[in-house]
């Protein structure tokens, strides 16, 4: 993964900083020949990437952040597919997912208090996620206004009032997760 500097007031290049976290795949496989960007997306068959090192620049905490990614589904109707989680064990965890009945949702829970933000309703997965074809979705929090945000394609389709201030999860960083599909350019910010 990449680290992106902050931008100059001038425009100029931004120089990532390159690191790199080892996963143990399960059910799933880098591809090159079905992807949106790049070279790859991770190929899921009801699987997962995981690793039990979460870097100190993906422990989200106290503050703003965005979690994003394109994915692609490949079975209908839309099943509960995790994008990416974080937790340390059953009762402190944080998870990005399609739902069947609400097409996004994120979870948290923090010694077992659980709050969770869903799509608008029902009708979001006749809406959304058409099988076989690239969608973006994104989770922002903003903690100054106590706030969790869910897009589809640049669409809001959650605006709810979260008031967790702390998301300190050091031990798991999950992509995929009962997951029938492809992800790519998963994008983590602190923004």
């Amino acid at each position: 993964y990449s680290i992106l500097n902050d931008s100059s007031i001038i425009g100029s290049h931004i120089q990532p900083t390159n690191s790199s976290v080892s996963f143990t795949l399960s059910n799933a496989e880098i591809n090159d020949k079905i992807k949106r960007f790049g070279k790859s997306s991770l190929k899921l068959s009801n699987g997962v990437a995981v690793s039990t090192v979460v870097p100190e620049s993906l422990e989200l905490e106290e503050g703003d952040w965005t979690i994003e990614a394109f994915v692609r589904i490949d079975t209908a109707p839309l099943q509960n597919n995790t994008i990416f989680s974080l937790n340390t064990d059953a009762d402190d965890f944080m998870q990005f997912r399609m739902a069947n009945l609400y097409g996004l949702t994120f979870t948290s829970s923090i010694g077992g208090a659980s709050n969770t933000v869903s799509g608008a309703n029902a009708l979001v997965e006749g809406q959304q996620f058409v099988k076989r074809k690239w969608a973006h979705v994104a989770v922002g929090r903003d903690l100054e206004n106590e706030r969790l945000y869910l897009f589809y394609n640049g669409n809001l389709i959650a605006n709810s009032a979260y008031a967790v201030s702390n998301h300190t999860f050091t031990s798991n960083v999950a992509i995929g997760g009962n997951f029938n599909g492809y992800i790519d350019s998963l994008r983590v910010s602190s923004i």
